[in-house]
């Protein structure tokens, strides 16, 4: 057919829609399967505020991209193929579907008893009237809803999320800018599109050498481009802003929202800084490195030495390269995080216990698995380091050696890898603890691995694995298959070797 018109695309994403809730109302779970309905409703918590995120940026991927292709599929178009305005128009559409399909499980499995009624009025039989749902906003709880009283309200509700720290801490500080900007006894509901649209600007103003200080909002604010902060940095507060003024819509604590106006549009030729993966070279060099190729006792394990001790500054290193862990979720491992069988050895990630007396958290809700443990890291001793800590101290962290921030659970090994990696002269922009995670994901691209096998050993989420929307009701990944997909590891040359060879007990 020629190319589809912006009334055809509409249609086709309704259609879209239609079919999707369909299968969601075919699901059913018995009463033996509740934590698995409750898995679901953070999954898709997760995947609003990531079509959120797309939907501020104007750049789409993962959800968004499999919606629109199956919606377009279905008239005979190719996403591909379309010129640049209807592509943009089928991919925002896929991204507003997915977020409204979202929502409506999240409802089906929390109050299913209840009347859903659509937050996207494209997607309603029939379209939501604004003006009497802003009357109802208007007298909710009986008092005026103040920018500060709602603030208040909202950090509650994220709270009770467990979101990760950096989530909450970025949240917070953007939320105290607007009530710096407006007040905070200023009524939520006076507040217009264009008061925020100009905040919206400002906050691209902020000057990122200020990042930590204490300074109002308005002296963070600078004319000059090379000390303003990052565009992916403004994103993240642009995304917090809009999700606290979309829960105040969906509470019902205003009518309209005034923060529904565009983000800027991302620069032309912006990519996405990551730290570079270890080059094949470079992993020799840090295996030869004081840490690896023997330093002066356990506590001075930068300097040069005849001690080979295997412990927890070695560990983390050999782990996180072997596993893809973040360096958060690595700081809060116990003893009982790890299974030694003979069926199959393996770790979990969890957000369930405690560590140091704080409750164990995950960047999100695709970021809780279970890892299988390689074959090189039990030659290395991974299992007789592991259970000696048990013996000690079976509830204590493993990684003590690397202290728990107030805010970050990564901050000591952040700090530790950071600084190491200058000494030893491998460090680049970007590069501490998550080189490894990227070297690991570079290694098994390169020998083979699809994006899912991929994502399912390394926790991430739908958008960042180009899972389709269906994918994600499917429960978990078959275990037989992470294995398979750890077993492709290869690094270019033997780590085992490399690193000392096969654990001795005699020499630790």
């Amino acid at each position: 057919m020629s190319h589809p018109t912006r009334s055809d695309l509409e249609a086709a994403a309704r259609a879209y829609f239609e079919a999707e809730a369909g299968k969601q109302s075919r699901l059913r779970y018995s009463k033996d399967r509740l934590e698995e309905a409750d898995y679901q409703v953070e999954l898709s918590r997760q995947i609003v505020g990531e079509m959120d995120d797309d939907l501020v940026s104007n750049d789409y991927s993962g959800h968004a991209h499999q919606a629109a292709m199956q919606m377009l599929r279905a008239m005979d178009a190719d996403l591909e193929t379309l010129p640049d305005k209807e592509r943009l128009i089928a991919l925002n559409l896929g991204a507003r579907a997915v977020r409204e399909l979202s929502l409506r499980l999240i409802h089906r499995l929390t109050d299913p008893a209840g009347r859903y009624e659509p937050h996207d009025p494209h997607f309603a039989v029939h379209p939501i009237e604004t003006q009497p749902r802003a009357k109802v906003a208007q007298t909710t709880g009986g008092t005026t809803w103040t920018v500060g009283r709602a603030v208040e309200a909202f950090t509650d509700h994220q709270q009770r999320r467990r979101l990760s720290a950096s989530t909450t801490s970025e949240t917070a500080r953007v939320l105290g800018y607007l009530a710096e900007r407006f007040g905070p006894n200023a009524s939520l509901r006076s507040l217009t599109p264009d008061g925020i649209k100009v905040l919206r600007d400002d906050l691209m103003r902020l000057d990122g050498r200020l990042q930590g200080r204490k300074q109002p909002f308005e002296k963070r604010l600078t004319d000059r481009p090379d000390a303003q902060i990052g565009y992916a940095t403004y994103i993240k507060y642009w995304r917090a802003l809009r999700q606290f003024f979309r829960w105040a819509v969906e509470e019902k604590i205003i009518g309209d929202d005034p923060s529904a106006v565009a983000a800027p549009p991302k620069p032309k030729g912006l990519k996405r800084r990551s730290p570079d993966p270890f080059t094949t070279e470079e992993l020799t060099r840090l295996f030869a490195s004081p840490l690896y190729g023997g330093h002066k006792s356990s506590k001075q394990v930068k300097v040069p030495g005849d001690c080979h001790r295997r412990g927890g500054h070695w560990w983390s290193g050999v782990l996180m390269l072997y596993t893809g862990l973040r360096a958060g979720e690595l700081s809060q491992l116990t003893p009982q995080d790890f299974y030694f069988g003979a069926d199959g050895p393996f770790m979990q990630v969890t957000d369930e216990g405690e560590v140091d007396g704080r409750s164990k958290h995950v960047k999100s809700a695709s970021s809780v698995r279970t890892v299988p443990l390689h074959s090189d890291l039990l030659r290395l001793g991974l299992a007789e380091w592991v259970t000696g800590a048990a013996r000690r101290s079976p509830k204590d962290r493993l990684f003590r050696v690397f202290a728990l921030g107030p805010k970050r659970f990564s901050a000591g090994i952040t700090r530790f890898w950071g600084e190491y990696l200058k000494q030893i002269e491998l460090w680049k922009p970007k590069r501490a603890t998550h080189v490894y995670r990227h070297t690991l994901i570079a290694c098994l691209r390169a020998n083979g691995a699809s994006e899912e096998e991929i994502a399912a050993i390394v926790g991430h989420s739908g958008a960042q694995s180009n899972f389709g929307q269906t994918l994600a009701y499917g429960g978990a990944y078959p275990m037989e298959r992470k294995s398979a997909t750890i077993s492709r590891l290869d690094f270019g040359f033997d780590v085992v070797a490399a690193l000392g060879g096969d654990f001795d007990k005699a020499r630790h």
